[in-house]
């Protein structure tokens, strides 16, 4: 339902924000997404956040990872 951060991970598909195909030039990419608890890093309890990061691999192999944190308060 992606109503929740939890339902994006293992994420793959390639659709843009309105749910769209992405153009066929990215066909040779590969995206991931990985959800996962990491409040201490944040100096919280570990349940009380978490870190999201989106790799994108290149046609060349190549990772790019970006990430964040969704923190509970």
């Amino acid at each position: 339902m992606f109503d929740d951060v939890d339902d994006f991970n293992g994420y793959t598909l390639k659709y843009n924000a309105s749910g769209q195909g992405l153009h066929p030039s990215y066909a040779n990419f590969t995206i991931k997404v990985d959800v996962v608890f990491d409040g201490v890093s944040l100096g919280l309890v570990n349940e009380a956040a978490k870190r999201i990061t989106v790799t994108v691999i290149t046609p060349l192999d190549t990772e790019i990872k970006f990430a964040t944190h969704k923190a509970n308060f």
